[in-house]
């Protein structure tokens, strides 16, 4: 039985700051089986509601305000019961909240494991966030491949 995982790139292409997700998901377009969706959210995180599909693992790859070291990234697994308090999204309801709100609309369509990838993007600069968005696709490799030797 095959597995079904979507990567969900949040942001914007437009703006420096906000376009690791859309420019990770460019990188492993074709790089994976049909068994994964790509999703691309753009700006506007309520969209994710549309790719919510009981899928076993949804990761999502975002930029974030941490107060990190430019570049640098979190892997964590959201707690969807209380969204706000260590995740700030550069948008004004991130994907983290998002899925809160879909845990309470529709909890049978969440998916059973979700990822969230932050990478730091205050003071990034291009050589920064090239290598910032090479290492989520190694993450992304990493975690694709343990979840299917797990089945």
């Amino acid at each position: 039985m095959k597995n079904s995982i979507s990567i969900v790139g949040a942001g914007n292409w437009l703006i420096s700051y906000d376009r690791i997700g859309p420019k990770v998901l460019e990188l492993i377009q074709g790089r994976y089986s049909s068994e994964v969706e790509l999703c691309e959210l753009g700006n506007t995180s309520l969209a994710l509601l549309d790719y919510i599909h009981s899928q076993d693992l949804m990761i999502i790859v975002d930029a974030g305000l941490q107060g990190k070291a430019p570049g640098e990234i979190s892997v964590m697994v959201p707690d969807l019961n209380n969204p706000t308090v260590a995740i700030t999204s550069v948008h004004q309801i991130g994907p983290v909240e998002t899925l809160a709100i879909a845990k309470r609309l529709f909890p049978e369509q969440m998916p059973k494991q979700v990822l969230l990838i932050m990478v730091e993007t205050n003071g990034i600069d291009a050589k920064m966030e090239e290598t910032a968005c090479q290492q989520v696709v190694n993450i992304l490799d990493n975690e694709i491949n343990f979840l299917r030797t797990m089945t």
